[in-house]
């Protein structure tokens, strides 16, 4: 008799010992993964402050489709949560902005806070009016990026030379600098620039390097320069 109860105070303690370490780890579970999807505050406010330095038009973007997706973003809220950002699930840093076709009008800051997401590794701001200005320097600060985006549909909203820096991006998979040009739009007038020795640093040393449109570049040698016709590498 003295077994039998023995016992049965042995599996009461092991079925509450159980249930306090499920319990337990269903809330260090919930807790993890709220932790996972916090926006980091400091990239929570530069990605505010990108967005002030710009208006939204209409006329800004070319696709039908277009539509304003830094209108969802509210400091009130997770920036993890914001229309065309993606954090890191474990760490909660930003690693994706996906502003395409966005009717982002403005001029590109040189010092903007955009260039102190590090963690970047995909930045697609194409189909915007960038008032032709340049690509700031500061570029070459995202040494994460796998995928950077900025083509245009109309006469080029960039101009300038595609700053040296674009080459110190060795983790690139894909560059699209691209202007998709409509036969209506001749005579085309091209603004951005790319110097050869540029060019080829950026192949040197961004050997992952998979897609890269340079249509409608001004691509200069020695002070000579040409029209790129065609994409290199795969076509985008």
């Amino acid at each position: 008799m003295e077994f039998l109860c023995s016992l049965a105070f042995s599996l009461q303690f092991l079925l509450l010992f159980s249930s306090s370490l499920f319990t337990n780890c269903l809330t260090l579970n919930d807790s993890t993964s709220t932790h996972h999807h916090e926006c980091h505050q400091h990239e929570s406010n530069a990605l505010l402050s990108f967005k002030q330095s710009f208006f939204i038009s209409k006329y800004a973007s070319y696709n039908p489709f277009s539509y304003p997706k830094t209108l969802s973003w509210n400091p009130s809220t997770d920036c993890c949560l914001w229309d065309g950002i993606e954090c890191d699930e474990l760490t909660g840093h930003v690693i994706s902005i996906d502003l395409s076709s966005s009717q982002l009008y403005g001029s590109m800051d040189p010092n903007s806070t955009l260039f102190s997401l590090v963690h970047l590794q995909s930045l697609d701001l194409s189909d915007n009016d960038f008032n032709h200005s340049q690509i700031p320097a500061r570029i070459g600060h995202l040494s994460q990026l796998r995928h950077l985006h900025i083509s245009q549909f109309r006469e080029s909203t960039l101009s300038g030379e595609v700053p040296t820096q674009i080459s110190h991006l060795s983790n690139l998979l894909s560059l699209d600098l691209n202007s998709y040009v409509d036969q209506l739009d001749f005579p085309f007038i091209n603004r951005l620039q790319l110097k050869e020795s540029t060019l080829r640093s950026l192949i040197q040393n961004s050997t992952r390097l998979e897609q890269l449109g340079l249509n409608f570049v001004t691509i200069s040698h020695a002070h000579k320069p040409y029209i790129s016709a065609k994409t290199l590498f795969s076509p985008m």
